[in-house]
């Protein structure tokens, strides 16, 4: 259904006036469709409550749900960026981080257990966005590192509302963007990330609201200090649910 290398991806009915409301906005076929995927709607505590579409989780109020940002970095411990397409239905055309998405309503994403879910989902998305291969970010390389909870509107009609859980991995790899998906990439280090963090101007530097929480306000010096060792992030991960607000 959406170019994953999985053979059943979860999905629910779209009631006609989502639907509209889609075919309404400036997104494409192809991300009109992703929005029928089934993903994990849950309470203040990231507990399972029941499956979501993507658009109701998405549209107006929103509905809390699991969500993953990954942070790859490089041999030189640069940070992997991307612009999100224009295409996307929620916030479309800003720098985000590597990759961030959804866990879907399967048995194999649903997973809580060391953060087996996100990390499957992870590697399915790096894949899809990216073109990344699943041998050059293996799961057992990825550190969880905490979750953050956090809203954000992008207009009237659609919201961010997640718990999200951060990943991160060191990996050497070979990059080709989906364009549906990812519009550009860049490699940066930590100065160049501050100065993008201070600089920012809407238009083509915008980063998106969950990114500059996670950039400004978790990734801490002993953070970037610890990339590429695991022993190291583990010991700096928490089990928190830290609040970002709206």
């Amino acid at each position: 259904m959406a170019g994953y290398q999985i053979e059943d991806v979860p999905s629910m009915n779209i009631d006609d006036e989502f639907k509209q409301i889609l075919q309404d906005s400036s997104a494409d076929l192809e991300q009109i469709n992703l929005m029928s995927e089934a993903i994990i709607g849950v309470d203040e505590s990231d507990n399972e409550v029941r499956a979501v579409s993507k658009v109701e989780a998405h549209h107006s109020s929103g509905i809390l749900h699991r969500a993953f940002s990954v942070l790859l970095f490089d041999s030189n411990n640069r940070l992997l960026l991307q612009k999100r397409a224009s295409h996307k239905v929620t916030f479309p055309n800003v720098w985000a981080n590597s990759c961030c998405s959804h866990p879907l309503y399967s048995e194999s994403e649903r997973e809580l257990g060391d953060a087996l879910g996100v990390k499957r989902a992870a590697i399915r998305k790096l894949n899809q966005e990216l073109g990344i291969s699943e041998s050059q970010v293996p799961i057992s390389d990825f550190s969880f590192m905490t979750k953050m909870v956090y809203s954000s509107r992008m207009n009237e009609e659609w919201i961010e509302r997640e718990i999200d859980h951060i990943l991160v991995i060191k990996a050497d790899v070979d990059v080709n963007i989906n364009e549906n998906e990812v519009s550009d990439i860049k490699w940066v280090s930590q100065e160049e990330l501050e100065a993008m963090l201070v600089a920012e101007v809407e238009g083509d530097g915008e980063i998106a609201p969950w990114f500059r929480c996670i950039a400004s306000r978790l990734m801490t010096e002993e953070w970037w200090d610890a990339i590429g060792d695991k022993e190291k992030l583990g010991n700096l991960s928490d089990d928190l649910i830290h609040d970002m607000g709206d």
